[in-house]
C-alpha cells in the first residue's frame, strides 16, 4: 500500500515544479481514502534564546523559519503540504483578521494534528496539543481542530514569480493568530495572545528525534434547526451558546419569533452530537415542544458561536434613529461628540463587573461583542481590578450584550455584574476600549 502513496507525493511534487515553484520533497505521504496526510519531521532545538523562557509560537516550520520558537521542523515544502491537504478534502480559508475593529477568528477546513514517534522501541502517538503548555493555566493546551487557512500567493521578491507566502517565510503551523502567512492556524480564542504558550518539556521527545506529523481531516457535521416551546425568558440562547463554546462548536442561535429559536451550527461529529442533545433539552425552566430541521440557507458559519441579535422582534437600531443620522449627515451637522439626546427606543446602561476580568482579554471581547450587536460606548479596566462598561442601544441589543459579557471570554470568571444608569454624557460613535483612569478618578 505504500508504493501508491509515494507515487502521489511524487506526482504532487512534480506538479509544483511544473507550475514554476521549487520541487517539493520531505517525506510527505497522502492517504486520500483515510483523509490523512503524514510528513516526516524532527524535534526542534529548544532554549536557543534564554530570554524567551520556553515561549513557543509555532508548532511546525521549515529550515529557515522560526525554528528557535517552534516544536518541530520538516523538510516537506509548504506547497506540497497545501496541495495534499486540499486533496484529502480540506478547503483553504483565511487567517485571523481584525477588520474595522472587529476581530475574526481563522476560518478554513478543520484537521486534527497528531505526532508519532519511536520511544525505545515502542511506537507512540499523541495529540499535538499535549506538547504545548498554556502559560496562564499551567495545563496542556486545549484540544481543538486546527484551521487550514491556506496561506496566500504573493510575488517572490527574489524571482518576481508567484509563490506561496508560507514557502517564502518558512513557517507552516502557528500556535498564535498574528502570522497570516502560515498554512494552518490555532483557532482557539486564547491564541490571539502570542505569548500564551510554552513548550511542554516533559512530553517533548529529545532534540533531533525523528517524528511523523499526521494531519487528519475532521469529520464535521452541520446542524440547522428550528426550536419551539417555552424558550423566552429562560436563558435558552445563553445556554445554547455555553454548550457550543465548551465543545468548540461554531455558529449562532437567534430568536425568530415568540418562543421560537433558530440554531445554525457546525463542528466535529461527536461534539455536535453532544451539543444537539443539550440544545434539545435546554436550561432549567425551558420546555422544548419541537426541534425540527430547518432549511440550510448556505450562510457562512460564524467562527465563534454567537447569539445573533438579528431576528423577529430584535432590532438593533430603530428606523427613526437611522433617519436622524442620515439627516444630520445631509446637513453637515453630524458630529463625533453629539449632545446626549437618545434616539427613540435607545437606553444607556453602565455595568461594573467583578471577578477574574482583567488580564484575560475581557476588553477586546467586549468591544467585539458590542460592535457585533450595534452598540456604541466603551469598556475600560478600573484601578480596583474591576471592569467598567458603558453602552447605548436598543433594549434587545443590550440584553444580548449583557448575556454575552456575563459569560465573558475563555479564562475569565464574572463573579458579579452590577447594572446602573449611565451618566448623561456623550457616547463615542463606535464602541471603543479606553485606558484605565487614575486611582480616585470618577
Amino acid at each position: 500500500m505504500r508504493a501508491p502513496r509515494r507515487t502521489l507525493a511524487f506526482a504532487c511534487a512534480f506538479w509544483c515544479a511544473a507550475a514554476g515553484g521549487a520541487p517539493e520533497s520531505g517525506g510527505l505521504e497522502t492517504d486520500v481514502p483515510a483523509r490523512r496526510v503524514r510528513i516526516a519531521a524532527r524535534v526542534a532545538k529548544q532554549g536557543v534564546y534564554a530570554e524567551l523562557k520556553g515561549a513557543v509560537e509555532y508548532a511546525l516550520c521549515n529550515p529557515g523559519g522560526k525554528a528557535y520558537e517552534a516544536l518541530f521542523v520538516t523538510d516537506a515544502g509548504a506547497g506540497a503540504l497545501r496541495d495534499a491537504l486540499v486533496r484529502i478534502g480540506l478547503s483553504p480559508g483565511r487567517s485571523a483578521q481584525d477588520s474595522e475593529g472587529v476581530f475574526r477568528l481563522p476560518a478554513g477546513g478543520r484537521a486534527w494534528i497528531f505526532v508519532e514517534w519511536d520511544d525505545r522501541g515502542e511506537r507512540r502517538r499523541a495529540p499535538l496539543e499535549s506538547f504545548v503548555l498554556d502559560a496562564r493555566t499551567g495545563q496542556p493546551m486545549r484540544r481543538t481542530t486546527w484551521a487550514f487557512t491556506g496561506s496566500r500567493e504573493v510575488k517572490d521578491p527574489g524571482t518576481g514569480k508567484p509563490a506561496l507566502e508560507a514557502s517564502l517565510v518558512k513557517n507552516l503551523v502557528s500556535l498564535h493568530q498574528l502570522d497570516s502567512t502560515v498554512l494552518i492556524q490555532n483557532p482557539l480564542e486564547e491564541a490571539r495572545d502570542s505569548n500564551r504558550y510554552r513548550v511542554n518539556p516533559a512530553a517533548l521527545p529529545p532534540e533531533g528525534s525523528a517524528v511523523t506529523i499526521a494531519f487528519e481531516a475532521a469529520a464535521t457535521r452541520r446542524l440547522c434547526a428550528r426550536v419551539r416551546g417555552r424558550l423566552d425568558g429562560v436563558g435558552y440562547r445563553a445556554f445554547v451558546q455555553r454548550a457550543a463554546l465548551s465543545r468548540d462548536v461554531r455558529g449562532s442561535v437567534r430568536r425568530t419569533g415568540e418562543d421560537e429559536m433558530e440554531i445554525s451550527a457546525e463542528g466535529e461529529a461527536d461534539a455536535m452530537k453532544a451539543f444537539e442533545s443539550d440544545a434539545r433539552t435546554g436550561p432549567r425552566g425551558a420546555k422544548i415542544d419541537s426541534f425540527e430541521a430547518a432549511s440550510d440557507r448556505g450562510e457562512p458559519i460564524w467562527e465563534r458561536f454567537e447569539i445573533d441579535p438579528i431576528g423577529e422582534g430584535s432590532k438593533v437600531q430603530s428606523p427613526k434613529s437611522k433617519v436622524m443620522e442620515r439627516t444630520a449627515e445631509d446637513h453637515g451637522t453630524a458630529t463625533k461628540d453629539p449632545a446626549p439626546v437618545l434616539p427613540e427606543g435607545h437606553v444607556r446602561v453602565r455595568w461594573i463587573l467583578r471577578g477574574r476580568v482583567q488580564g484575560v482579554g475581557f476588553r477586546a471581547f467586549t468591544q467585539d461583542l458590542a460592535r457585533r450587536v450595534g452598540l456604541r460606548g466603551f469598556v475600560r479596566n478600573l484601578p480596583t481590578g474591576e471592569v467598567e462598561i458603558q453602552a447605548e442601544g436598543g433594549e434587545d441589543a443590550l440584553r444580548v450584550f449583557e448575556s454575552g459579557v456575563r459569560n465573558g471570554p475563555p479564562g475569565s470568571e464574572v463573579g458579579s455584574l452590577e447594572r446602573k444608569p449611565a451618566p448623561a454624557e456623550a457616547m463615542p460613535e463606535r464602541f471603543e476600549v479606553r485606558p484605565t483612569p487614575p486611582a480616585g478618578a470618577p
